[in-house]
């Protein structure tokens, strides 16, 4: 029975090849699968390519907008990845040495792992800035002591280097 559709297919015009074929890549590439069900002639070949090829884009469409659901679950990732995204942006404009690089990275990831205290809006606005520069210093105090350029720094300048750094990333998540 295969051999006998296989000669069909031989003997057919290479119109009707192309589309047997295109339906067999489109299948194959959808995990679909070929199963008791198949269309018969070119016109049901045409139409099953059609419609596998908009199930795809529609599964396309679901998945992406899963994705965006989940990335609106937490906003602190998504401004993370849009940080991280601005930094490969700048590393690749200014050329920016690979060493540098990973320093900033590794100094960004272990911001956004530490579980960061989020001081309460009328503790911004009453706090001196001085007080609060050095709750800000003190919240920040682990991230910085971990990366190895700031080992052996005394206490009062890593200070000074935290709240610099602060001021020059973001305020927005203190």
């Amino acid at each position: 029975m295969w051999d006998q559709e296989v000669k069909k297919l031989y003997d057919s015009p290479w119109t009707e090849q192309y589309v047997v074929c295109l339906y067999w890549t489109i299948m194959t590439m959808t995990t679909i699968g070929f199963g008791d069900v198949v269309p018969r002639n070119t016109w049901e070949v045409s139409i099953s390519i059609v419609v596998l090829l908009l199930g795809g884009v529609f599964f396309s469409f679901m998945v992406a907008n899963m994705d965006d659901l989940v990335s609106r679950v937490n906003p602190r990732t998504r401004r993370h990845d849009q940080r991280m995204q601005s930094w490969e942006t700048f590393f690749w404009r200014e050329k920016v040495s690979s060493r540098l690089a990973n320093e900033i990275r590794t100094y960004e990831e272990t911001v956004h792992k530490k579980n960061v205290t989020m001081l309460p809006d009328y503790a911004r606005h009453q706090m001196s800035k001085t007080l609060l520069r050095n709750v800000t210093a003190y919240l920040y105090r682990h991230v910085l002591n971990r990366l190895p350029v700031f080992k052996g720094i005394d206490g009062a300048c890593l200070t000074e280097v935290r709240c610099l750094s602060l001021s020059f990333f973001s305020s927005s998540c203190i």
